[in-house]
């Protein structure tokens, strides 16, 4: 007689659920509990997430130097004689200036941080960086177009190109699949009776 079950049997039944080896019907992965494999993340979207974080911390660093700048110009007390006549309205522009050159800043450490949850697979981030990288793209048109010289190009081409490639990269067939899927976060596999689980019940080879 087995010591694995109620007397006259001899073990648990093939037919038992406990020895069923399947996931819940629709759910694919191993029987045991374990977390299915998480799906690989795609060169595009560790692209865009780079390109972004890059762009933003070099932008990031020259808005807070031009608002370190302007606000000390700002608050220096020039005088009329020292600006040309000017007067206060020099200490205007350069206050101006800084406060214009730290919203860029944020700016440019919220789309880092962007940059980093699209790479962890953040749907969110991924549209928000989306939104921020065709507003971008808009700006340094209408700025290349207001400015157009052959000096601004060095800027406003890079800053019209760069943000368009991320948001190609981050609408990728591959890019929108993966998303899509929960972005590379591993889905949860239900266990089969008596296998995988802490504290549940329904082994076989549990006491009866």
């Amino acid at each position: 007689m087995s010591g694995y079950g109620p007397p006259g049997r001899t073990g648990p039944s093939p037919a038992d659920p406990a020895w069923s080896w399947q996931a819940a019907p629709g759910v694919a992965g191993n029987p045991y509990g374990l977390p299915a494999q998480r799906p690989p993340r795609p060169g595009s979207v560790v692209a865009a997430g780079v390109i972004t974080m890059i762009c933003s911390l070099g932008v990031a660093l020259v808005a807070g130097a031009l608002a370190a700048f302007g606000a000390l110009v700002s608050l220096s007390g020039f005088t009329a004689d020292d600006t040309g006549g000017l007067g206060d309205a020099f200490g205007v522009a350069f206050g101006v200036l800084a406060l214009v050159a730290v919203a860029v800043a944020v700016w440019a450490v919220v789309a880092f941080v962007l940059g980093i949850l699209v790479i962890r697979g953040s749907s969110v981030g991924r549209w928000l960086l989306t939104v921020s990288s065709v507003v971008v793209t808009l700006l340094m048109t209408g700025a290349a177009v207001v400015i157009s010289d052959v000096e601004s190009l060095a800027v406003t081409v890079p800053g019209i190109l760069l943000p368009l490639l991320v948001v190609v990269l981050l609408f990728l067939p591959g890019t929108t699949e993966w998303f899509r899927h929960g972005g590379g976060r591993a889905s949860a596999i239900s266990a089969a009776p008596g296998y995988g689980t802490h504290g549940g019940t329904g082994s076989p080879y549990g006491p009866r």
